[in-house]
């Protein structure tokens, strides 16, 4: 009974306390979101809670002086939409994502899809997140991410 009450309120906050960049509209487990290795699990992790060590994400707490991509010269700021989808330096790595999605059915993927929230079948974003942490593998960034 009180295991109930307190789930309750739990879910009662977090509806209320929820962000506009959240991918999900339930509190329910994700467990397709998972990955079997720890360090790729934390790294999907960060992505979807926008908590990064990209530039923008520390720029924002003041650890960095610019959000700004190092990557690429686009001026644009590194987060989790230039990182996987947009900068130019990491096309070479994009492209094998790009090309291992569009082998299970997915074409021009959104950042939600590749974080997770989609309504496509749990097997088919399993898929995706070992294409996602390939790509974070390749990228070099899996340490410092």
């Amino acid at each position: 009974m009180l295991e109930k009450t307190y789930q309750n309120k739990w879910v009662a906050h977090w509806n209320t306390h929820r962000k506009p960049h959240d991918l999900r509209d339930s509190s329910r487990p994700w467990p397709h979101t998972r990955h079997p290795s720890r360090p790729y699990d934390v790294v999907l992790t960060r992505l979807r809670l926008n908590h990064t060590r990209l530039n923008s994400h520390m720029a924002a707490k003041k650890l960095l002086d610019s959000p700004l991509c190092t990557a690429c010269d686009m001026n644009l700021e590194e987060d989790v939409q230039h990182f996987l989808l947009v900068c130019p330096g990491l096309n070479t790595q994009r492209q094998s994502l790009l090309s291992g999605l569009t082998t299970i059915g997915i074409v021009n993927p959104t950042l939600s899809q590749l974080l997770g929230a989609s309504n496509l079948e749990p097997e088919i974003k399993i898929q995706m997140n070992h294409l996602v942490t390939r790509f974070v593998s390749e990228s070099g960034r899996l340490k410092n991410l």
